[in-house]
């Protein structure tokens, strides 16, 4: 009995530990654009219990774009930035699953277009 309860413990723990986890670094991986892979560089910095940060990205729409409105709650990272598009600026929100040194989750465009995300910590 006191296996499980102690497995419980530990199960339910998970998140509270990965919110706790200093995320600051570089993270690097994949999304999507307009049906293109592209390469985005997530670099974070914590200070005072909060992070801030910038957004890169290999197809130009981003170029050390600062995030804002970041929370972090459990092993959810969320935040947002601005891109630039032909048609001006958008605003975009990205939500991130963190699962150790790995973030998976989507970005979410004010137009309505979305797109898949995956980074590994660099650094």
């Amino acid at each position: 009995m006191k296996t499980w309860i102690m497995i419980l413990m530990l199960l339910l723990a998970g998140p509270i530990l990965a919110a706790d986890a200093d995320l600051s670094g570089t993270w690097s991986g994949t999304t999507e654009v307009e049906g293109y892979d592209v390469t985005a560089t997530l670099v974070l910095k914590k200070s005072n219990g909060s992070y801030t940060g910038t957004v890169t990205d290999s197809g130009g729409y981003t170029q050390d774009a600062e995030i804002y409105s970041v929370t972090l709650h459990e092993n959810e990272l969320s935040f947002s930035f601005q891109v630039t598009t032909p048609d001006g600026s958008m605003e975009v929100e990205m939500k991130l699953q963190i699962e150790g040194k790995k973030m998976t989750g989507s970005w979410y465009g004010e137009d309505g277009s979305s797109g898949p995300v995956e980074l590994e910590k660099k650094s």
